[in-house]
């Protein structure tokens, strides 16, 4: 199997599972400081706050009330970012991240690979997974792409990428399609560099009011194989 430094691509094996399953769950978790601090410093976001500290001071006269407003309103944006976050991190590991072995390499045309490095005991750096796409014919979705912190900017998600991609094309694939957000803007410039494309944007399924504050928004990329 291709190598990448001191790591190996290969397919997922049921021993794996609770390696795999922790590295996709800390790669979203990881994410909501940074969706946090987006949403706060959205102009909208800043105006909303600002306006609260104004209007608390205009009603109390007091600019420990207009702090504290300030504070409620950036306490609710985290709400938002945290609420979308955790109802996605839990879907995921209630569905496909609850049976790897199942919803990924028992069907045919679909696999989920692990990166395990080769020395310091071996463990997992990486994960990817790919599928069939439902009711499209010919095109597969890439999902579950994830590096463990300390093992990013060494080529990990390129050659998870790689791999995925090499799989999708032999097993006569010709596009290959996937959704991440916003907030996602390494794994985006990765995607990209590989020659996926934006074709869609949307937003996530949840609440007006979450999706407001939180300013999330789904990017759906596609690249023809």
């Amino acid at each position: 199997m291709p190598g990448v430094a001191s790591f190996t691509i290969r397919q997922y094996q049921p021993g794996d599972f609770g390696e795999a399953r922790s590295i996709v769950e800390a790669g979203l978790t990881e994410l909501l400081p940074t969706a946090f601090r987006r949403a706060a410093l959205f102009p909208s976001n800043v105006v909303l706050v600002v306006s609260a500290c104004g209007v608390a001071y205009g009603l109390c006269g007091s600019l420990a009330c207009a702090v504290l407003a300030g504070l409620a309103t950036l306490g609710l944006i985290y709400l938002a970012c945290w609420a979308q976050f955790v109802g996605y991190i839990q879907e995921v590991l209630r569905t496909d991240m609850a049976d790897i072995e199942g919803s990924y390499r028992r069907e045919e045309g679909s696999g989920f690979w692990v990166a395990q490095e080769e020395d310091g005991g071996g463990g997992l750096a990486g994960t990817v997974a790919l599928v069939r796409e439902p009711g499209h014919p010919g095109t597969c979705r890439l999902l579950r792409l994830s590096v463990r912190h300390c093992f990013r900017r060494r080529g990990v998600g390129v050659a998870l990428l790689r791999e995925a991609l090499a799989f999708a094309t032999t097993h006569g694939y010709q596009l290959c399609c996937l959704e991440t957000s916003v907030v996602q803007e390494p794994a985006l410039g990765l995607y990209r560099k590989l020659g996926f494309r934006t074709v869609a944007l949307r937003l996530p399924s949840q609440s007006a009011i979450l999706c407001h504050l939180s300013k999330i928004t789904l990017v759906h990329l596609e690249k023809r194989l």
